[in-house]
């Protein structure tokens, strides 16, 4: 997993209002459902605001990716759902957003989980792979096949140390 932390402004270097701010949001929402993105593991968080021109976009990705070029999808969000055309005025060479990168980590690792993280994990593994990317779908496919074998063994072993009481 690749994680690019950004610091986006609009491309005219104007102040970010309410308004952009909630459009950038119901954009980042819509990017992340769109096919491409399912397919290609990546997802938008938007975050806090920087200063009044820049907030913080956090981009994750199964691959490395150019995150300058991965912003479109959300640029091309925006556009779509700006129905009161308020980006009108804020586009500069054909542009609606810029980018900085801030920080770039890949490979994060959970080392803890709750046990309701735990089993809604294992329960969107096993029923919910409609709205996995490819490789999602087969990392789940393998984890669940795990899953059942260790949950044999503890069933076998339980079933044995119960009978043994029995006797």
């Amino acid at each position: 997993m690749f994680e690019y932390n950004l610091s986006v402004t609009l491309s005219d270097n104007s102040n970010l209002s309410d308004t952009i701010i909630d459009l950038i949001k119901k954009s980042a929402e819509e990017a992340n459902s769109r096919t491409n993105a399912l397919r290609k593991g990546r997802c938008f968080k938007i975050g806090e605001l920087i200063d009044s021109t820049h907030i913080e976009v956090q981009l994750l990705s199964d691959t490395e990716v150019i995150p300058s070029r991965a912003l479109t999808a959300l640029s091309r969000s925006m556009i779509t759902l700006d129905s009161a055309n308020i980006l009108d005025d804020h586009i500069y060479r054909g542009c609606v957003l810029k980018s900085e990168t801030i920080k770039t980590s890949c490979n994060i690792n959970i080392t803890n989980i709750s046990d309701v993280q735990l089993l809604t994990t294992i329960t969107e593994m096993v029923f919910d792979q409609t709205n996995m990317n490819n490789r999602d779908k087969k990392l789940s496919r393998e984890y669940t096949e795990k899953i059942r074998s260790i949950m044999l063994e503890y069933i076998n072993q339980k079933t044995l140390t119960d009978n043994q009481f029995k006797a």
